[in-house]
Formats: C-alpha cells, structure tokens, sequence
C-alpha cells in the first residue's frame, strides 16, 4: 500500500501554519510599581524590560535547542518521550532474551535505505525523524500472526565466497561454458569482470559478496531450470538446495510494455529460505539476456541458538524503535507512526556485512500516524534477528 500523506510538499507535511507569538508585559504593573520613585522610574522601566528581554531569549533558546538536538526529537513538543525513556505502558520483562548481536546492515547505509522525514504539527513545530521513532507509538502483533516452526534452536553459519583468481575462473567456467582466457580485476571494488564471445559476454564476480552477473549481448535460448541444475547448483555448498518461485514476472516495463521478464530461484538452507537467489533476466520470447545471484560456495557452523518467540518481537521492536536500545541487528522501512500492526512473518536466512548467515524474522506491517494533526498511514517492512544466546 503507497503510504497517504495529507497535504504532502515533498517530505514537509503542512497541517497548520500557527507561529507563535511573544506577548510583551503590560506597562501597566510597571507604572503602578514606580510611580512613586520620581526619576527612577524611567531607569527601573528599563531594568525590568532587559531582564526580561534576556529571560525571554534563554527560553527560547533552551526550547529551541531542547528541540533540535542530536538525538533529532520534535521541537517544543514535551509529550513525546525522548530515546531511552520507557514508553508510556511498555516495561521489559524480566529474562526477556535479546537477539544474538549480529549487524543486520551495513554502518552508515541506513541514512541511504531509508530517507529522513519531517512533519509540521498544527502548532507549527518541526518534528524530525532519522534514527529513531519520536512520537509515542505502540506495536502490535495480529492475531492471525503465526510461524510453524519445527524446531526451537537453529544454527548461525559463516558463509564463504570464491575470492581468489583461481576460484572465479573455475566459477566463470562452469557458469559460461568456456575456459576464460583472462580477465579483469577492479582492487577497489574486489570485481572480475570476464569477457568471452568477443565481448558479446560478459560476466562480474564480486569477491566479497558472491554476487555475479552475466549480461548476454545476444539473447540465448538456454533453459533456466537446465541452467540451475547443471551450471550454477555443483559450485554452491551441498547444505543449499533451491525452489523456483511459481511463473515468470514481468520485472522491467516502459508504460504497458514489458520489456523484461524475469524468473527466480531461492537458496534453501536447513529447510529454510535464504534471502540470497538466483534471477533470470528474459526477453519478451523468453531467451535468457542475462542472470545474477549469490553463490555460496561453503558454509561453516559457528553455533546453535534458541528462536526468540514471536510475541517477544513487539517489545524488542518497541526498545529499538524508541531509541532505547541501540542495535543495528534489526531495520525498517518506516520510522514515524503512532500505532505499527505486524501483518506477517517469515523466518529467513540472510547473509549479513560481515558474511554470517542468520536466521532473522522478516515481517510486513501497517502503520498510522496520528499526531498534532497529522494523519497518515501505509504500509512498511523490516528485519530482526531471530535467535539469542541466552
């Protein structure tokens, strides 16, 4: 669902425009107080009206900055709750398991994955919202939420890359069909880049992720299932096995003209999907213009771990949300709401920075907001990893 912002003007959104306004003290009191000082009347006026010249610039000062401190909470507004305050009607429980502390996403690319917004409440103040959620919230699982989970414990792998020269040229050998003669080799992204057919073949391996792609500057009538099952499975650990998404999807269209279709294998692990596949890139008569994916090459158990139950996930979600706990094992999509309902969970394997792969709960949600005359609602999606050492 495309998320409704009412009076929206790029990320501003205007409800009310209500400056404020400084009311100055009555002279009134003043000429009451000093009418009977004489010539001191005039030097006391001024006293008065420069001390409170000065108490008035303090506190807008200390307002202002109260506002517009790191930490990116609304300014002016004293009833929402600051990072790491407890939310109003929230207290942790006692033993309550924390996810395994694993980094879910690269530092620094969040500013990138998710933009920074700004509200404008009916009084006029700026609210910014960045690294946390500033307005009071609650999240909610539905009551149709639920995993059939056939085990209670499941294990984190390291996850290993072909990175050496001899490595890729066997993987671009099984892939292309041919013996490579040579390649390429960019140091500041770690990428092979492979060229056969007089270039009208091309193929990048990044070393440090697994990611291939092969660009086919003329469409080939090869198979998708032949090609998964000959070329790409014997280079990925025997612990994967793979399952094609149902049909091919249109995945690149100008107008109402499809010009590329696509069709997608997911990688399996322990009877579990990875977030990690393999897409064919089609032409409208369904030839093969190109293919990409990750290939894992051998995995390594590092340990067994307990599953964090799913009704423990809104309070985990609530720590991270508010600022209160900071973690980079968990991410969203959408971080202003007043209300976030929890739609559905998968349990899934994704291959993190560091190349851990981690069971992690992905879910999908409808949010509101509904605050200083703002309303607005949509729909966001997120990760939290799913297991803890405790």
């Amino acid at each position: 669902m495309t998320p409704y912002h009412p009076r929206t003007l790029f990320t501003l959104h205007l409800i009310a425009d209500k400056p404020h306004s400084l009311q100055r003290p009555s002279q009134a009191t003043h000429k009451r107080c000093w009418a009977s000082r004489g010539i001191m009347r005039p030097i006391a006026i001024l006293v008065v009206v420069a001390l409170l010249t000065a108490l008035t610039a303090f506190l807008v000062a200390t307002h202002y900055l109260a506002g517009n401190a790191e930490t990116g909470g609304p300014e002016g507004v004293t009833s929402i709750p600051s990072a790491g305050e407890d939310l109003p009607g929230e207290s942790r429980e006692v033993g309550a398991p924390e996810p395994l502390k694993i980094a879910l996403i690269e530092s620094g690319s969040t500013r990138f994955l998710r933009p920074i917004e700004y509200y404008r409440l009916e009084n006029g103040t700026i609210v910014k919202v960045e690294r946390y959620n500033p307005f009071p919230f609650k999240i909610t699982l539905a009551s149709n939420v639920s995993l059939d989970l056939h085990a209670d414990s499941l294990a984190v792998y390291r996850v290993y890359f072909a990175s050496t020269p001899e490595e890729v040229v066997k993987i671009a050998s099984r892939l292309l069909g041919i013996q490579p003669s040579s390649y390429e080799y960019n140091d500041d992204t770690s990428t092979y880049i492979i060229r056969t057919g007089g270039g009208s073949v091309v193929l990048e391996y990044t070393a440090t992720t697994g990611f291939f792609r092969i660009t086919y500057m003329n469409p080939q009538d090869l198979n998708p299932d032949d090609f998964m099952a000959k070329r790409v499975k014997p280079l990925v650990a025997p612990q994967f096995t793979y399952e094609a998404k149902a049909g091919i999807k249109p995945s690149k269209t100008i107008g109402s003209t499809t010009l590329e279709r696509s069709k997608v294998y997911i990688w399996i692990l322990d009877g579990i999907p990875t977030t990690s596949k393999i897409v064919f890139k089609l032409d409208e008569n369904e030839r093969i213009v190109g293919i990409e994916g990750v290939i894992p090459l051998s995995v390594e158990e590092v340990g067994v771990y307990n599953l964090i139950s799913l009704n423990m996930i809104p309070q985990l979600l609530s720590e991270r949300v508010s600022g209160k706990i900071n973690s980079s094992d968990w991410y969203i999509t959408k971080l202003g709401f007043t209300s976030l309902t929890i739609t559905s969970i998968k349990l899934v394997y994704k291959v993190t920075p560091e190349n851990y792969l981690v069971p992690v709960y992905s879910f999908e949600g409808e949010w509101e907001l509904e605050y200083g005359g703002i309303q607005a609602r949509g729909s966001l999606e997120g990760l939290i990893v799913a297991v803890t050492s405790s």
